[in-house]
């Protein structure tokens, strides 16, 4: 599957799916995001944006620093024994050298999965599924991930997102900080 996406190279895709797989370039949807979620309510936001804060960080350190360089699988790009010149590589990107699992797929599906827990709308749904599988596709293309990759770091990244969005919901009900930055009142 690798090398079907890959070998589905053109010089018109290879300049989208670089900017798409770019975290840089999605900066505008993610202060749009924001906004619109302190918009809407500005104390419940500014708790979802603090726990979309922490979750990234914990997903993309738990990727990076913790299951990466125990397993250390090369990346496609990187394992020439495997492949190699049959990659496609855009602009002669390598990304680093492990790349198992997919911080990007592990991102993208932890922000899009809070997203939706978090509006629980078809169309946030929709538009972020979207977006979390494009992101993280991209990938595949540009030939840093095996397609394994980024479905076990989405499958990681939707986890840590479910886990919390339950925390979100626990510290905002019990913890008195959270009750007075979210607006929660507990009877008494």
């Amino acid at each position: 599957m690798l090398l079907a996406v890959n070998g589905l190279n053109t010089p018109w895709l290879d300049q989208i799916m670089w900017v798409v797989t770019n975290r840089f370039a999605w900066i505008p949807l993610y202060v749009a995001l924001a906004v619109y979620i302190v918009r809407l309510d500005w104390r419940k936001g500014l708790t979802c944006l603090i726990f979309i804060g922490l979750l990234i960080l914990a997903v993309d350190q738990t990727i990076a620093s913790l299951i990466r360089p125990v397993v250390g699988r090369l990346r496609p790009s990187w394992d020439t024994a495997m492949f190699g010149d049959s990659l496609h590589l855009v602009n002669g990107y390598r990304g680093g050298m492990y790349g198992f699992p997919s911080c990007h797929g592990a991102n993208s599906f932890a922000l899009a999965t809070f997203i939706i827990l978090y509006f629980r709308t078809r169309r946030a749904a929709a538009g972020m599924t979207l977006w979390a599988m494009l992101h993280a596709g991209s990938r595949v293309y540009l030939g840093v991930h095996y397609p394994g990759d980024i479905f076990v770091g989405a499958m990681i990244g939707t986890g840590y997102a479910i886990l919390f969005y339950r925390l979100m919901n626990f510290t905002t009900r019990t913890i008195p900080l959270f009750q007075s930055i979210s607006g929660v009142r507990i009877a008494s």
